[in-house]
C-alpha cells in the first residue's frame, strides 16, 4: 500500500480496534449461519449458533435470528468506527476492512458460496 501504510496506521490496527474486531466477527457469524450443520457433521469447532443454542437453550431457528441482530450490531460498531477514524486513518486502509466484511456478506447471504463455489458466486 506504498506510502499509506504508515507506522502509526500499522501501530494503530495492532490496538485490534472496533472496526477491525467488528469486521472479524460478521465474518465469522455469517459464515456459521450458513455452514454450522455441514461443519457440525464433519466434526469441526462448534460454531457461534451451537454456543448460543447451548447457552441459552434456544431453538436453532431463534439462535438464528439473535445472530442477525448481533451482526447488524456489529454492523453499527464497524460504520461508527470507520466514521470516527477516516480524518485520522487514511480512508483506503479503512476501505480495506469495510470491504472485506462486504464481500464476506455477499459471500454468505444465502449460501456458503465459499466452500460451495460452483453455485450463485461463480
Amino acid at each position: 500500500m506504498g506510502d499509506v501504510a504508515t507506522k502509526d496506521a500499522f501501530d494503530w490496527i495492532a490496538t485490534e480496534p472496533p472496526i477491525l474486531v467488528a469486521s472479524g466477527i460478521i465474518a465469522r457469524l455469517l459464515n456459521d449461519l450458513v455452514s454450522h450443520e455441514i461443519e457440525q457433521e464433519r466434526g469441526d469447532a462448534t460454531s457461534g449458533i451451537e454456543c448460543y443454542m447451548n447457552e441459552y437453550g434456544v431453538t436453532k431457528e431463534k439462535a438464528h435470528m439473535e445472530i442477525r441482530k448481533i451482526i447488524a450490531n456489529y454492523w453499527k460498531d464497524l460504520n461508527e468506527d470507520y466514521l470516527k477514524h477516516i480524518v485520522v486513518i487514511p480512508r483506503v486502509l479503512l476501505m480495506v476492512m469495510l470491504n472485506l466484511t462486504r464481500t464476506a456478506e455477499f459471500v454468505y447471504k444465502d449460501e456458503d458460496a465459499y466452500s460451495f463455489s460452483n453455485n450463485n458466486l461463480k
